[in-house]
């Protein structure tokens, strides 16, 4: 999955391609907010359910960094019961 749809998270490229001309159909740069909205690391938060975060190895559109990156997000708001 995409979890962070801001730059400089993909190359300028894959942000041209998919995200602002498929996807958005508009330029981050004159749209930050949609971007921002629709990437779900900024909605991270204490209470957020569970997750299974699966991310296959030969992933070649969307780096496996992007998934351990939000991993890491969720391990850091929320404390084990």
């Amino acid at each position: 999955g995409i979890y962070d749809m801001q730059p400089p998270y993909f190359s300028r490229a894959f942000q041209r391609l998919l995200l602002e001309r498929l996807i958005f159909q508009r330029k981050q740069s004159e749209h930050p907010a949609d971007f921002t909205g629709a990437s779900p690391i900024a909605h991270v938060h204490p209470d957020a359910p569970p997750f299974l975060i699966f991310h296959g190895t030969f992933d070649n559109l969307v780096p496996v960094e992007h998934a351990r990156r939000f991993a890491d997000a969720l391990r850091a708001v929320h404390a084990p019961p």
